[in-house]
């Protein structure tokens, strides 16, 4: 970001600036924006936090395996355990609907919000 001509305290402090709490993006903050995603791109700054989070992540795991192993075996007791409950609320009876044709298309959930006040993301408009 210095070699752009940013003076930033922090890898992600660009990210998190007060000066970008406005309605709509402002010139400087889309500049700000093309500059830090360049530099991510270029410094290798995410890969390495990514491989910290990584280590830190598996040593959690490695420390707490009892209890995760402990809760994986109550968490796959839940669908027997709720497949009881329904069949004793609603007996299996023959059903009247007809049979579903073809296949079933997934879900697709809605897409996100906008941050607030704000249209296209600063890097790519």
């Amino acid at each position: 970001m210095a070699k752009a001509g940013f003076d930033h305290p922090a890898p992600l402090a660009a990210a998190t600036d007060e000066r970008w709490r406005t309605p709509e993006p402002t010139p400087a903050e889309r500049a700000t924006a093309r500059a830090d995603a360049a530099c991510r791109r270029t410094s290798g700054v995410m890969t390495v936090r990514a491989a910290a989070e990584t280590r830190v992540q598996h040593g959690l795991i490695r420390q707490n395996a009892d209890r995760l192993r402990g809760t994986k075996v109550r968490k796959d007791r839940w669908p027997a355990a709720a497949r009881r409950v329904l069949d004793r609320a609603w007996p299996a009876r023959e059903s009247t609907a007809p049979a579903p044709r073809g296949p079933r298309l997934p879900h697709r959930a809605p897409r996100p919000a906008p941050h607030p006040g704000r249209g296209a993301h600063p890097v790519t408009a």
